[in-house]
């Protein structure tokens, strides 16, 4: 009895492992550990709709509908609750919209509310935020969603353009108008758009137009550039005309509806036009008494060869002007005028250029142009010290550093001074400067010998001598960054470098609601005993799978497997990756592998209520498993109880008397015959 008792007790062992390796997820159900009450928001916007906490949806457009769900749940399942949901549109000085609903969860554990917006209330143009409240236990938990509303898709400005790509206001007859549109998306997916433009002159009669199908406008407020060229017939009629620019969803003849307000740039048909389109002075900070050349550049817009005067202006006033007789048509003519400084006041001065307007011009808002500044000074002495370069940043002791030093003369007159490098307060050497013209920059060489000098770091810096007269002098002296001073021989420098080598889940497929082990290899790189945190995410790194893992002490060159167990609870159906990730330590200037993504692992909801779950057939194999070994036992123990029974009937039978001996042991006397 004693052996077959020990023999169950064996069984029982042997079942008890089978269960923890072939079925694991029994245990992790049984010892999973649980979380607290849970709120998310989300839109319809997949797949940017705003799932996990704090995480922005898509945007929407006008007159389109806004579907806010909320997902509560408790310990990963859903729950049920009342949801209380605030919409507050953007702030501005038009109307702030606040909107207040709430709404019970359904069986799934999503509450759903909707609005509507407007098309023509600008007020809601902006950045949104839906916040959800709700009570689980005695526990108030809350998400926030934020979202923008505006034209998904949107012209944010047009222009009309000469052959150089600069804007131009007007156009002669039988010329090309450039037409720039540049458009954004406010989305976070990329929109595909149609693009028109087209043209209309002084009658409102259409002269040109153009069609750009499939264009692809980038996300995330990206601006995109749309380039068109239009043609000015030559039966144009003559004066103000309009480009007009839409953009589309499709071709209209297919369907296309428009992503927002069309957007128009007028400009002028001409016969006679001309235009000042740059001025460029030959400088900006002058000597009062040196001259000055200004380049006027001169355009013909018009469809005649034009006779005109051009002028150069200083803060208004006429420098000088040049005649321009034969000005050819569609054609750019620099007149370069001379501005002698001699009788002009010290100051800043805006440099500007002239056209004379010529007979029947209609558009000279074009003849003048303000294009820049000059600064006249006085004549002045300023001396520089511009930069400090040394040619190492370490040294040993007794070695010598080579210190570029770069001294420049501001000024206006030739200058000699003296120039010296320091480290720290003591000084390395001084060099005499002969002659240096103004404007000139010259790079002097010192040589710091450090045989006397202890370990340490120094500051360099360098000074030029004052100048007699010299004004501005804080630009007389430069600092540079640290030098250090060291031992020939030094302590070796300690390697920090912890790794992800490896992530390994169980299985590539699993149950949602099951939990799945993974193993995650990391390695110290270094030659440095570490100790450092271990993390598994799921898709990002903002997605904790389990609690993280202290790797504590592990030496140097070495490997060390752990293991993760990843509960998928509360996770949707879909392709998840898994990232392992270890913590930087300090000292550690190699951060790319500290993480590692694995392939990836499938969830998926298990099938058919009840009967589809793992653990309802575990628990049923379990039963089923238990009664057979209370059926054995019995069945043991009635063999035991009737092999007993037939044992004693035989010892103390017939048996037992015609052997002369009851098997009892006891002897039986025969009768005497």
């Amino acid at each position: 009895m004693r052996g077959k008792l020990q023999k169950l007790v064996l069984m029982l062992a042997i079942l008890v492992v089978f269960l923890n390796t072939a079925l694991p997820s029994i245990n992790v159900a049984l010892s999973e550990e649980t979380g607290g009450g849970n709120i998310d928001l989300f839109t319809q916007k997949e797949p940017y709709d705003g799932r996990g906490l704090g995480t922005p949806s898509d945007a929407f457009g006008p007159g389109e509908q806004i579907k806010i769900y909320a997902l509560v749940t408790y310990n990963g399942f859903p729950a049920q609750s009342l949801v209380a949901f605030v919409l507050v549109g953007p702030p501005n000085s038009a109307a702030n919209v606040t909107l207040y609903r709430s709404a019970f969860t359904n069986e799934s554990g999503i509450a759903e509310t909707s609005v509507r917006i407007s098309f023509m209330n600008v007020s809601t143009f902006g950045e949104w935020r839906a916040i959800g409240n709700t009570r689980i236990g005695d526990a108030t938990v809350q998400d926030l969603l934020t979202f923008k509303v505006g034209w998904i898709v949107e012209i944010i400005s047009l222009r009309t353009l000469d052959e150089d790509n600069f804007t131009q206001n007007s156009f002669a007859r039988g010329r090309n108008v450039g037409v720039e549109v540049i458009l954004r998306n406010i989305a976070m997916t990329e929109k595909v758009a149609t693009i028109t433009v087209t043209m209309y002159d002084g009658l409102n009669v259409t002269i040109d137009s153009k069609v750009l199908n499939g264009f692809v406008v980038q996300p995330n407020d990206v601006p995109v550039l749309a380039y068109f060229l239009l043609f000015v017939p030559l039966n144009a009629t003559m004066g103000s005309a309009v480009v007009y620019a839409d953009a589309y969803t499709a071709p209209v003849q297919e369907g296309g509806i428009s992503y927002c307000p069309e957007v128009s740039k007028g400009f002028f048909i001409v016969e006679r036009d001309v235009a000042v389109v740059s001025v460029k002075p030959s400088a900006t900070f002058i000597e009062r008494g040196e001259t000055v050349y200004v380049e006027v550049t001169v355009a013909n817009q018009g469809d005649r060869v034009e006779s005109v005067v051009v002028s150069a202006h200083a803060n208004g006033t006429m420098i000088d002007s040049e005649p321009l007789p034969s000005l050819q048509p569609l054609s750019k003519t620099n007149i370069t005028i001379a501005w002698n400084t001699s009788s002009t006041n010290v100051g800043v001065y805006q440099i500007s250029g002239s056209v004379s307007a010529v007979s029947e011009e209609i558009d000279i808002s074009n003849n003048n142009l303000n294009d820049g500044f000059v600064q006249i000074v006085s004549n002045r002495h300023d001396i520089a010290v511009v930069n400090v370069a040394p040619s190492d940043s370490s040294v040993n002791i007794g070695d010598t550093l080579d210190i570029n030093v770069s001294v420049k003369n501001e000024g206006t007159y030739t200058e000699s001074f003296n120039a010296t490098a320091y480290y720290n307060s003591s000084v390395i050497g001084t060099i005499q400067v002969q002659d240096l013209e103004p404007e000139a920059t010259r790079i002097l060489l010192f040589r710091w010998s450090t045989e006397d000098v202890a370990t340490g770091n120094y500051t360099l810096k360098a000074s030029a001598s004052e100048l007699p007269g010299e004004k501005d002098v804080q630009n007389n002296y430069f600092i540079d960054g640290f030098v250090e001073v060291k031992y020939k021989t030094s302590p070796p420098i300690l390697i920090h470098d912890v790794a992800v080598l490896n992530v390994v889940p169980a299985g590539y497929f699993v149950y949602i609601s099951d939990a799945l082990n993974v193993s995650v290899t990391v390695k110290n790189k270094g030659d440095h005993l570490e100790s450092f945190s271990v993390f598994l995410y799921y898709n990002n790194p903002g997605n904790p799978a389990a609690p993280s893992i202290l790797v504590s002490s592990l030496p140097a060159n070495t490997e060390k497997t752990i293991t993760f167990r990843w509960s998928t609870r509360g996770l949707h159906p879909g392709n998840y990756t898994l990232i392992g990730h270890a913590e930087t330590v300090q000292g550690e200037t190699n951060t790319a592998d500290n993480t590692f993504a694995d392939g990836i692992v499938k969830l998926a909801t298990p099938t058919g209520g009840l009967f589809g779950l793992d653990w309802f057939w575990t628990w049923l194999f379990l039963i089923l498993l238990l009664i057979l070994l209370v059926i054995l036992i019995i069945f043991m123990l009635y063999r035991r109880r009737k092999k007993r029974k037939n044992h004693q009937v035989f010892v103390s039978g017939w048996t037992a008397w015609y052997f002369r001996r009851n098997l009892q042991h006891r002897r039986h006397r025969r009768p005497l015959r």
